[in-house]
């Protein structure tokens, strides 16, 4: 048995004054750099070994903070680790500060996809603050709750907790807390499809967020309510409050709101039919998961990935995504998150060959999950694909009786894409019974909601927000290029006191260089605004241009190639280097044009390998 160690009472008040002034910089650190917090609670931890007993309310305090800020720095399984073995202790006291830990742990399990741990510790935590009738934490406990068991699909279960919870800010008027609250029980009508109810809810707590300017809030609720907008097709809306989420959370460099936000813009712009841009949204988002261990993420990354290379046609790749995303949607137990998986599954094999009893199948697995949800869009959305497949099937009677009932479900729905699809398959199914009268006016109806979502003006919007943002993000980097430039050309001018020939010579260069910089400059905007519609700043659809493209990629991809681009004056030799560039590993790095032919003979040497005075 372990001997207990004596310590002096002077040697106490030493280290109790020691553990005071670090646990008071933690509360300081915790938030705005939460490696000096660890570091803080770790060293309060150290000094407590001679004897547990004596510092036990430190221990858990230190506790709190450590598991906080690795939460805070995404390490989710360091914070599980760390604090399930503070817990064990022997010496921890039934606290407030051994509730934090709790909570901590609670959240680590949540964002680790281990739900059942994470609704354990949610409960210890409320019974603790019952027993002690602490009625502002009691209500932050039905929030989280609440937010736990709908991000299970236990929607409303979680309405009643979050309702609960409402009724206790209300009487303390916690003005914050309920506007908080609002948006969470807007997240949740609108998973029950109750997106006109949702879009209130939400736009109320933007609007108090906003006019607090607690915009880390509403960053939060720019994500949600981007979704919110995108299922009623109003993409304009949906992809202007992604991207101000988006610069929200770059600033704070919370990387796992940045996946969310990254993964939603993915979405919007397969939507809109720009599958490059969707896949290079999705990419980013996915690294960023992966690298948080963000299982329940990962998953929804993967499955957006293989719907869009469904829509290409590309079927055996996509299957692949799906399948790995349903895989994880199996082990961490989230079986709302599969009704989406299952339905672009069930395309899979309706589009891929005579697999319709499989496809039948899974959708029938997908439509009994959004039944115990209560989702009456995603059961909405489940009727018109059974439709759709009775259809291509010839079975027109049970198709129609589907259909029949999608379209009752949306009739007090706001949904434009879900309207667009009904209206389009009721066109086809009353063509394939001849119906053409019927067909036609349905048809137009289709149309009308089409035009609407995707209408030029709109299209353009989207572009030049994307524009916008991308240029206001790469302004840091155009900084710190001028100040580069500034120092150089400090030395050129003290090079230049040196000897008055050539300074007399390098202004003249410096004249012509200013004139590169500003085409550079114009360059660079409408080669933006050619890559965003065509790819490549290369326009043509003749073989040759095809293959300088193709070129253009392998060269790209080559870390080790000196390459030399030859031809007439005026025939695209610096857009070929500048593609080269944009699609190298280097993209990131500063390209520079220098045209050689405005540098005379004798200062070509001086230039380009620099000068010493004889």
């Amino acid at each position: 048995m372990k001997e207990k160690v004596t310590i002096s009472k002077q040697k106490q008040e030493t280290l109790h004054e020691q553990i005071d002034n670090l646990i008071h910089s933690c509360e300081k650190l915790h938030a705005e750099n939460p490696e000096k917090c660890i570091k803080c609670g770790k060293e309060v931890l150290e000094l407590v070994k001679s004897d547990n007993s004596i510092f036990k309310d430190k221990i858990a305090a230190a506790s709190a903070y450590i598991g906080e800020g690795y939460l805070r720095l995404n390490k989710f399984e360091e914070a599980r680790s760390f604090l399930e073995s503070v817990i064990s202790s022997k010496y921890l006291p039934k606290s407030k500060a051994v509730i934090a830990c709790y909570t901590n742990l609670a959240i680590a399990y949540w964002r680790l996809g281990e739900t059942g741990k994470s609704l354990k510790y949610y409960n210890k935590i409320l019974s603790y603050h019952k027993k002690a009738n602490d009625k502002h934490n009691i209500a932050r406990d039905y929030v989280n709750i609440g937010i736990f068991l709908s991000s299970v699909g236990k929607y409303h279960e979680s309405t009643k907790n979050l309702e609960q919870a409402y009724q206790i800010f209300s009487s303390l008027n916690k003005e914050l807390d309920l506007m908080r609250l609002k948006s969470s029980i807007a997240d949740n009508y609108y998973q029950l499809g109750d997106i006109a109810k949702a879009l209130d809810y939400k736009l109320e707590s933007i609007k108090y967020f906003e006019e607090k300017e607690l915009y880390n809030f509403a960053a939060g609720d720019y994500s949600n309510i981007s979704v919110y907008y995108k299922e009623i097709g109003a993409y304009k809306k949906a992809i202007l409050y992604a991207l101000k989420s988006l610069k929200i959370k770059e600033k704070s460099g919370d990387k796992y709101r940045i996946a969310f936000s990254l993964n939603n813009l993915g979405v919007y712009y397969k939507e809109w039919g720009n599958y490059p841009k969707a896949m290079e949204y999705y990419q980013t988002a996915l690294k960023i998961r992966e690298e948080l261990k963000d299982k329940k993420g990962i998953s929804e990354t993967l499955n957006n990935i293989g719907s869009a290379l469904m829509e290409k046609d590309e079927f055996d790749e996509a299957l692949n995504y799906f399948q790995r995303s349903l895989e994880i949607k199996n082990r961490i137990g989230d079986d709302p998150g599969k009704i989406i998986i299952l339905k672009n599954i069930s395309k899979i094999y309706q589009n891929n060959g005579p697999e319709e009893n499989k496809s039948e199948s899974l959708l029938m697995e997908a439509l009994k999950i959004a039944q115990g949800i209560g989702n009456e869009i995603e059961i909405s959305e489940i009727y018109l694909c059974l439709s759709k497949l009775y259809i291509s099937g010839k079975n027109l009677k049970i198709a129609e009786e589907y259909l029949q009932k999608a379209g009752d479900l949306m009739k007090e729905k706001v949904n434009d894409p879900l309207s667009m699809e009904y209206y389009r398959l009721s066109s086809n199914l009353y063509s394939a019974q001849k119906k053409y009268q019927k067909a036609l006016e349905y048809f137009r109806k289709y149309s009308e909601i089409k035009d609407a979502i995707f209408s030029e003006e709109e299209n353009k919007t989207i572009a030049e927000m994307q524009i916008k943002y991308e240029i206001e993000k790469k302004e840091n980097e155009k900084t710190a290029a001028l100040a580069k430039a500034e120092v150089l050309s400090e030395k050129n001018r003290e090079l230049s006191e040196k000897n008055k020939i050539i300074q007399k010579q390098k202004n003249k260069l410096q004249n012509t260089l200013d004139k590169l910089h500003k085409s550079e400059i114009h360059y660079h905007f409408i080669s933006e605004e050619l890559n965003r519609n065509i790819k490549t700043t290369l326009i043509g659809e003749s073989e040759a241009i095809k293959n300088i493209i193709e070129i253009i990629s392998v060269v790209a991809n080559s870390d080790k190639t000196n390459v030399l681009i030859t031809g007439e004056s005026g025939t695209g030799k610096e857009i070929v280097a500048r593609n080269i560039h944009k699609y190298s590993k280097r993209k990131n790095k500063s390209f520079y044009a220098v045209n050689s032919s405005a540098i005379p003979d004798t200062l070509f040497e001086s230039q380009f390998f620099g000068h010493e005075k004889n």
